[in-house]
């Protein structure tokens, strides 16, 4: 999910209705920041998992560590740089 959560109502819908372990973290910069008018930097990513968090009512902790283990699963070695 790219920081673009908040400000888009169809990405918070669609966040409110996944489970964690459907879900991973993108910067998708340059573009889909959290403000239009600005270009998106990979440090964003941090707002997208504090959104995800606020709108599962979890803790923002366990958004990050279930978007790794998403990431990890589905790009196994490769995510490591192996």
């Amino acid at each position: 999910m790219p920081p673009s959560i908040v400000r888009s109502k169809q990405k918070q819908k669609l966040v409110k209705r996944l489970p964690l372990s459907c879900l991973l973290l993108e910067t998708d910069s340059p573009v889909l920041g959290p403000d239009p008018t600005v270009r998106n930097e990979p440090a964003n990513v941090t707002i997208s998992a504090r959104a995800i968090a606020e709108l599962q009512g979890v803790a923002e902790a366990a958004v990050v560590a279930a978007t790794t283990a998403n990431a990890e699963r589905l790009y196994g070695a490769r995510l490591l740089g192996a």
